[in-house]
């Protein structure tokens, strides 16, 4: 295989300038300016990006917007994304957990008959979110941060290929024939062909059940929950969250070689009780401070490296909004090899993490 040249090596290492691309067309994005008539022109079922870079300078940029600026940006596109989905669903899911209390409160033998009316969205996108009644409305996606550029089914286009995000991999259809989503779906690290292709993301990520429960060196975990015994409205709540570093990789068949992708990031999710289980608690009272590490087994090449040593950061109340699951990347970087290579990504410290009157530690 080629080895990559200076230029090429650049291309994918430094920040370069935003293309989003849509029947060949190509539009600059104004950084400045988050209301620019920006990116597409129509994007009914997926969102197409020119190169990984633009791919990954549009998730940070649009992971920054408001839910009010996406959704008016993604309506002008008549695009709906996976975070939008992701959101709705918890918007229906609450307002019916919250009709349903008030109707057992007015006659407590419904608790013996009712059951609860799941949103008709959840069968639309069960490949990419899972619902159930202990954890709520969760993603099935490695970076939650990605949501923000995927279609229901996590998937984009990137350069000639399509692409599919999912818990802890990446699959991929090398000559970007949509005809074959449906086959790609059901591919395997075993199954895969020349055309539909599997590629593992190194992370630990999974749904911890309790504190026994063992975690790898590229993610921690903590909970907390709060059951005062006096009646207060913030009664059975739990937080959630995790620090986190991953390694992704795929085959870039347009520039003969792979695109890496190294983050650490945290990730918080609230939930609450209902009468028939847990569901999600948006708010804005949270927050997180603390300290990180940064490590890889093996150096990451052209002198890229993540911040050295001990890191500290104090993230304010509300640092994502209001939501249920607030995400925060502390360091990200891109680039691009001619050989594949598990980097050994880890993260070590002490973050807090902040709910109400809850605090968890992962350390």
């Amino acid at each position: 295989m080629k080895k990559l040249s200076l230029r090429l090596i650049t291309t994918f290492v430094l920040v370069i300038p935003l293309f989003f691309s849509c029947e060949k067309n190509e539009v600059t994005f104004d950084r400045n300016s988050l209301t620019n008539e920006i990116l597409l022109q129509k994007a009914e079922t997926f969102l197409e990006f020119t190169t990984h870079q633009a791919f990954e300078d549009s998730v940070k940029i649009l992971s920054s917007l408001s839910r009010h600026q996406l959704s008016a940006w993604e309506q002008k596109r008549n695009f709906v994304s996976l975070r939008t989905m992701f959101e709705t669903i918890i918007e229906q899911e609450t307002a019916q957990a919250d009709l349903e209390e008030l109707q057992i409160k007015e006659n407590k033998a419904l608790l013996k008959t009712m059951k609860h009316t799941f949103s008709p969205l959840i069968r639309e996108v069960k490949v990419m979110i899972s619902v159930s009644l202990e954890d709520g409305v969760e993603y099935n996606l490695f970076n939650p941060s990605y949501a923000s550029v995927l279609n229901k089914d996590g998937i984009v286009k990137i350069g000639k290929s399509l692409f599919k995000f999912g818990a802890n991999e990446i699959l991929q259809i090398v000559d970007g024939n949509p005809n074959e989503i449906s086959s790609l779906m059901n591919i395997t690290q075993n199954s895969q062909t020349e055309n539909l292709r599997y590629y593992p993301v190194h992370s630990d990520r999974k749904l911890v059940k309790d504190s026994r429960a063992k975690i790898g060196a590229n993610e921690r975990y903590c909970f907390q929950t709060n059951t005062p015994p006096d009646s207060t409205s913030y009664t059975d709540l739990r937080l959630r969250a995790w620090s986190r570093g991953f390694q992704s990789i795929y085959y870039d068949y347009s520039f003969d070689n792979y695109v890496n992708n190294v983050s650490y990031f945290i990730e918080m999710h609230f939930t609450r009780k209902t009468w028939y289980g847990s569901i999600n608690h948006s708010t804005e009272s949270y927050s997180s401070d603390g300290t990180w590490i940064a490590y890889t087994h093996f150096d990451l090449p052209y002198g890229l490296y993540p911040p050295s040593g001990t890191q500290t950061y104090n993230l304010g109340q509300n640092f994502a909004g209001k939501t249920s699951s607030p995400t925060y990347t502390f360091w990200s970087v891109n680039f691009a090899t001619y050989y594949q290579q598990d980097y050994g990504v880890s993260i070590f410290g002490t973050q807090n993490f902040k709910f109400l009157t809850m605090r968890c530690t992962t350390q």
